[in-house]
């Protein structure tokens, strides 16, 4: 049976990494990716560290593909033939619609589905996500797929996005510009120059235009 883990809605989750994504093209760097493609959405999220999370917003459901690099369920922990693959019971719950989905691979075309050590999925527009039924190898400090690490930096970002980019970018943002840029789809070009004051916001159009933003 799955087992379920509170965290943020999906509609929150989407726009906190699209916000993310989107500083990161104005700052000229590339650790947050965000795209929109029809109905679906794929972002990516990475640390200073090489941890990371990929993540789909399907109609079908959103699923969160997390990697703790030093997690003891990482498959490049596992040296045996054969052993390169995901932890068991990672995706063995995961409904099939998302299954093929992620199997399609809507991420960037290095992605490998089985460097993954978490797989979260909704269905609803709740907080209410699932996992998979999983026996957990021992860590010294707990955290044994870096679920808690990763969401958490998700869940600080959501709670102070100005802070977090502050301290971990040393970059300081307009809040109302940043208020601007995570309550819908259009943004002015007023928002985009706060946000990047050192970039051409034309050059930076089709980019923003590609994460489903509207620059009026």
């Amino acid at each position: 049976m799955p087992v379920t883990v509170e965290f943020l809605t999906p509609a929150d989750l989407r726009d906190v990494l699209r916000g993310m994504a989107a500083v990161s093209v104005l700052h000229g760097e590339c650790d947050h990716t965000f795209r929109v493609v029809g109905s679906t959405a794929v972002a990516r999220w990475g640390d200073f560290a090489g941890n990371s999370g990929h993540f789909l917003f399907h109609p079908t459901g959103s699923v969160i593909l997390g990697f703790d690099h030093e997690s003891p369920m990482s498959p490049h922990a596992n040296t045996g033939r054969n052993d390169f693959r995901a932890w068991p019971g990672v995706y063995e719950s995961l409904p099939e619609s998302l299954m093929a989905a992620i199997r399609a691979n809507p991420f960037e075309p290095e992605f490998d589905l089985r460097e993954v050590t978490f797989c979260l999925w909704n269905q609803t527009v709740t907080k209410c996500w699932q996992k998979g039924h999983i026996e957990y190898p021992e860590r010294d400090y707990g955290d044994a797929d870096g679920e808690g690490y990763i969401l958490g930096w998700l869940c600080n970002y959501f709670r102070d996005f100005v802070g977090e980019f502050r301290e971990t970018y040393k970059w300081v943002l307009d809040t109302g510009a940043v208020a601007e840029l995570l309550s819908g789809d259009e943004i002015t070009r007023e928002c985009v120059r706060l946000l990047g004051p050192d970039r051409d916001s034309d050059a930076v159009v089709t980019e923003l235009a590609a994460m489903g933003f509207r620059i009026v």
